[in-house]
């Protein structure tokens, strides 16, 4: 579901907009930046596109690049002036149509961000403008989003009824109508039937979905992944997998999470399991993409990754995203809540292995007195070994410093043994260095240095954001993925690097 909220607002934000030949230029541009991921480029674009739709006095144009401009703002001040503007507009022109789509622009940031109860509210009220304007489709749209909303916040039982009201109401409304506008809505009723693993009406809702329309392959190809699902609980394994690796191509970004998820679980069926990883990550990177948009299998998908991933690095990042998806009270929730969270739950585990840890040692120490009758003389001086501990980890650290100002962090094969041959010393003194002298551990020592690293080059050489990809960035300071990359920012400085280069440049 959340895929085809993505998906449609992505619709209406072009609906009934023919490109303009005026426009076109911004088009283009536009396009290009955004996969590019360059804000900075997209949103100079956009104001220039604005600029041009104002000086040919074209409202629904400036309405269309405004609704753009809030989707891709990141600041609330930007977003609220964004926000004036649209509404200023859209009651100038009177048109329950833009003031619907308006509605259902701001609701499907609401839901992304994962606030289900505002996003539901906005929905509803693009649905009565909807209703007003009598806008078909817009109705559709609102109705599948509330539907969504009902599936996240646990009112499955509510959705078939409301779902089944719906089409009655659209069948009276528009008798002549074939089944092409009720499509999504079939799909979420089979969805539902899917979920209580009733596989007969799934199947016959499925079939009603695609029974007497011509199927347009990019734009109505849901049924496959429902078909695909039904496979699945049907134990038709390859079939469910191959179903979907071959329609790939067709499928929206936003619903690639759950097409990958589909086909890695297919694998891990088919006893597959190097296979079925490999397309688990295919999920994360597009998840990491869309900034962790809500997605129902995330608990199950980095569950599985925790389990099969070996490198300490990227388990911990899995760990804190599986975190992330285990959060039920989303609306709440970013990565940083969550790793305040995790936090907090961490130093209680550690309080009380501590706890442990001592008192056993404690225990063992006074059994020893005691077998031995304190037989070891006090008048014999022995050597203080804290003393010499204490001198080897006052070097390891001045060495670690020298080693940092060299700038040894960037170097991408850096691990703690191959640090601690560098420093002619053992893993075990080197991590007691980080641990208890420096106060963090070693991979987070190398994470901040490599961020604040970047920092510092882009606060000196701000054309580097636009020179390079994010790929090209992670790898100028070290970082072996574009996940480490991203976790690594937001561990440290609270953001996406995205995010906090558009703010600092």
């Amino acid at each position: 579901m959340r895929g085809l909220i993505i998906f449609f607002f992505l619709f209406i934000l072009n609906f009934s907009f023919g490109q303009n030949g005026d426009y076109d230029q911004y088009y283009s541009l536009e396009d290009l930046y955004e996969e590019k991921d360059s804000l900075d480029s997209l949103k100079t674009v956009f104001d220039n596109h604005l600029s041009k739709a104002i000086e040919l006095n074209d409202t629904i144009e400036q309405l269309k690049v405004l609704r753009w401009k809030y989707w891709y703002s990141i600041h609330e001040v930007d977003q609220g002036k964004i926000l004036s503007q649209l509404n200023t507009i859209s009651k100038a022109l009177n048109n329950k149509r833009e003031v619907a789509a308006n509605h259902y622009l701001i609701a499907s940031k609401e839901y992304y961000k994962g606030d289900y109860l505002n996003a539901l509210t906005l929905f509803e009220e693009s649905l009565d403008a909807a209703i007003a304007a009598n806008w078909k489709n817009g109705m559709i749209d609102n109705i599948l989003a509330i539907t969504g909303i009902y599936r996240e916040t646990n009112r499955q039982k509510d959705i078939n009824s409301f779902l089944e009201n719906t089409l009655s109401d659209l069948n009276k409304q528009y008798p002549g109508e074939r089944n092409a506008n009720k499509y999504w809505i079939y799909l979420e009723i089979a969805k539902n039937y899917l979920d209580e693993n009733n596989l007969s009406q799934a199947g016959y809702y499925k079939s009603l979905a695609i029974s007497g329309i011509k199927l347009d392959k990019t734009l109505y190809n849901d049924h496959i992944i429902i078909g695909s699902l039904m496979d699945l609980k049907e134990g038709n394994f390859s079939k469910s997998k191959d179903s979907l690796i071959l329609n790939l191509s067709a499928f929206h970004q936003s619903k690639l999470p759950t097409v990958y998820y589909t086909i890695a679980v297919a694998l891990k069926k088919l006893d597959q399991p190097l296979h079925s990883y490999e397309y688990l990550i295919k999920a994360d990177s597009i998840l990491q993409i869309l900034d962790y948009p809500p997605f129902t299998n995330g608990s199950s998908l980095y569950e599985e990754l925790v389990g099969l991933t070996n490198e300490s690095d990227s388990k911990n990042e899995f760990i804190g995203k599986l975190y992330y998806y285990n959060q039920s009270d989303r609306d709440k929730v970013g990565l940083e809540f969550t790793r305040s969270h995790i936090a907090r739950r961490d130093i209680f585990i550690l309080i009380v292995i501590l706890f442990i840890v001592v008192f056993t040692i404690y225990f063992f120490l006074k059994r020893t007195e005691v077998k031995k009758g304190r037989v070891r003389s006090t008048s014999i001086q022995q050597p203080n070994i804290d003393v010499e501990k204490s001198e080897v980890f006052e070097k390891l650290h001045k060495a670690i410093q020298q080693w940092t100002s060299e700038k040894g962090f960037l170097n991408n094969n850096i691990s703690l043994s191959s640090l601690a041959t560098e420093l002619n010393t053992n893993t075990a003194y080197l991590s007691q260095v980080f641990n208890k002298n420096i106060g963090v551990s070693f991979s987070e020592y190398i994470s901040s240095y490599r961020v604040e690293y970047l920092i510092s080059e882009v606060r000196k050489n701000p054309e580097l954001i636009s020179n390079k990809s994010s790929i090209q960035m992670a790898e100028m300071a070290g970082f072996m993925s574009i996940d480490a990359y991203t976790s690594a920012f937001k561990r440290h400085v609270g953001k996406t690097p995205r995010q906090y280069f558009t703010e600092i440049v």
